[in-house]
């Protein structure tokens, strides 16, 4: 029975993640229907998560009150309304109010927790938990299936399927999911947020919580726009690369929930900021291209297309660092392409600085003619 459970609990948490994820999926489509700038298109992401983030914790106190087959089964119903609105809207404020409210969905994570855990003795707790949270797998095969599909069938059909599998499946958890048997009587709310008062250490496993599985959430939201902003892929590559950061991620879950049941979960926390740490200061890592000496030697026919579209490719995006000992005024001739000069410097200009060093160098008197 307990397994059983915890099938249905987390295919639950999967469809509701699969909704939760939508939003992201197709914020490529969105940004072209409604002519968004990239910070635009960053709050539309944001926007599903931070309710999702945000309703946790009354939705969890609710599972707690009224036990996690009535909370899921009214999520699942409720969520099922939003994908329904996304494709009718007909402007970008009103589609941010249909994210944001979509992020009820990504509170399913604590309902199916609360459904869960009371199936499972301390001892299993850490494993029946990592499997559970398998159901971050469907945010990431929406992402990745969702574009696929859309070209076939549209996305607004996309959007309206993940709706008609929210309402089946509401109606499949309410008829043969079960609450775990106790005999602990329902706690008031007072009760529960007394734990809060008295328990730092409730608040310190937030903070982790919110450090770790918050910075994997809005990464894994964010992830196909940024790998199509900054690097250009196309939607089905920066899909499938979300993917499997995604599928890792949620892979390593019953791991970590094992090795917590067998060394501790403080240990485990240790380790996995230990490992944080230098992935995150590569990522943190700017780029930077220095193109020295530019001039110094002839060039051929093609560098002036060639280092216009390196430009182009890091405008905005990555730092670039030129020298030469050639004014400005002869790179025209230099590179045989007074357009494309033109188009590289007002590239360069639009962010950059310029600093004139002098006398004449070395290099340049002793240097043969170009």
């Amino acid at each position: 029975m307990a397994n059983r459970q915890l099938a249905l609990g987390t295919i639950s948490f999967a469809i509701c993640f699969a909704a939760w994820g939508l939003i992201s999926a197709f914020a490529t489509r969105f940004r072209e229907i409604y002519n968004l700038s990239a910070s635009q298109t960053a709050f539309l992401i944001a926007a599903p998560v931070l309710l999702g983030s945000l309703a946790r914790i009354p939705m969890g106190l609710l599972t707690d009150r009224w036990k996690g087959r009535a909370v899921f089964t009214s999520l699942l119903l409720f969520s099922a309304i939003l994908p329904l609105l996304a494709p009718v809207v007909s402007s970008y404020s009103m589609l941010l109010v249909v994210g944001f409210v979509l992020g009820m969905a990504g509170s399913s994570f604590a309902v199916g927790v609360g459904f869960v855990s009371p199936w499972f003795g301390r001892e299993k707790q850490g494993t029946a938990l990592g499997v559970y949270g398998l159901g971050n797998a469907a945010q990431s095969v929406v992402v990745f299936l969702g574009p696929v599909l859309a070209m076939r069938f549209g996305w607004e059909n996309v959007f309206r399927g993940i709706s008609i599998l929210l309402v089946v499946w509401a109606v499949m958890f309410a008829l043969f999911a079960r609450n775990a048997p106790t005999t602990v009587p329902s706690r008031k709310l007072g009760a529960m947020l007394a734990l809060l008062r008295r328990e730092r250490l409730a608040w310190v496993l937030s903070v982790f919580y919110f450090l770790t599985f918050g910075g994997f959430i809005a990464f894994s939201i964010y992830l196909p726009a940024l790998l199509r902003q900054e690097f250009q892929l196309t939607a089905a590559d920066a899909g499938f690369r979300t993917a499997g950061f995604v599928l890792l991620a949620t892979g390593m879950r019953p791991i970590g929930g094992w090795l917590s049941g067998r060394i501790g979960g403080a240990r485990v926390l240790s380790l996995v900021f230990l490992g944080i740490v230098p992935f995150a200061l590569l990522l943190a890592w700017v780029p930077l291209l220095i193109i020295d000496d530019f001039g110094m030697r002839k060039l051929p026919h093609t560098a002036a297309e060639d280092l216009l579209e390196i430009i182009m490719r890091r405008y905005e995006r990555f730092s670039t660092l030129l020298t030469s000992n050639r004014p400005v005024e002869d790179w025209g001739k230099l590179l045989g392409d007074v357009a494309a000069v033109s188009a590289m410097l007002d590239r360069l200009l639009h962010h950059g600085h310029v600093l004139k060093c002098g006398p004449r160098s070395w290099r340049t008197k002793t240097a043969p003619a170009s």
